[in-house]
């Protein structure tokens, strides 16, 4: 919370929070944290991981700003969706 705290006193127009998912206490932490954001700043937060495919639909759901996707069928981060997947799941146009 410290550093989100520092960023918007440096006048950031988003903090964003990528970070290992693997249990579902720590996707619980991710969820929180978006859920009672006390910084008053935009936030984009998501896993990576186990639960990073989850979590990126259920923050998306929960506030964050942005959802990274991969253009392709195939991508490198581990629980990251494709656009198309995206898509299908009701997000972006």
């Amino acid at each position: 919370m410290a550093k989100a705290h520092n960023a918007k006193a440096l006048r950031a127009d988003i903090f964003k929070v990528a970070t290992r998912t693997d249990t579902p206490t720590e996707l619980g932490r991710l969820l929180e944290f978006i859920t009672k954001n006390r910084v008053n700043v935009r936030l984009a937060v998501m896993g990576i991981g186990g639960f990073g495919a989850i979590s990126r639909v259920l923050l998306a759901c929960a506030g964050s700003i942005l959802i990274y996707a991969a253009l392709g069928p195939a991508t490198d981060v581990e629980g990251q969706l494709s656009l198309e997947q995206l898509r299908a799941l009701g997000f972006g146009p």
